[in-house]
């Protein structure tokens, strides 16, 4: 006897720092747990390459993205450099409340 066949489905995950939704494809709402999204903030952000890297934890039936970092695209940092403008390359480490920051200036 031949076995049904699953049907993958969307599931909504929500985005509460930048207070969004969107979904993501999968067999069951369970197997979304503990995946690693990058999610695009382009247009939110008016054309500045921006891209945020998230966790999905589930919450009972709801599942949300937790923020691991964001990271401007190198093509945006080659577009917002003046030409002929010599850089630093440095980058330190900075206590928050209750995380660590590791900064890069331009």
């Amino acid at each position: 006897m031949a076995q049904a066949k699953k049907k993958k489905r969307f599931f909504d995950v929500e985005i509460p720092i930048i207070g969004k939704t969107t979904q993501l494809y999968g067999f069951e709402k369970n197997e979304v747990d503990g995946k690693l999204i990058k999610y695009d903030l382009t247009r939110l952000i008016k054309g500045k390459g921006i891209i945020l890297d998230a966790k999905i934890k589930m919450d009972g039936e709801k599942a949300s993205a937790i923020a691991l970092g964001i990271k401007i695209t190198p093509n945006s940092i080659k577009y917002s450099v003046r030409k002929g403008t010599d850089y630093i390359e440095d980058s330190f480490k900075a206590e928050a409340k209750d995380c660590t920051l590791l900064i890069k200036p331009l």
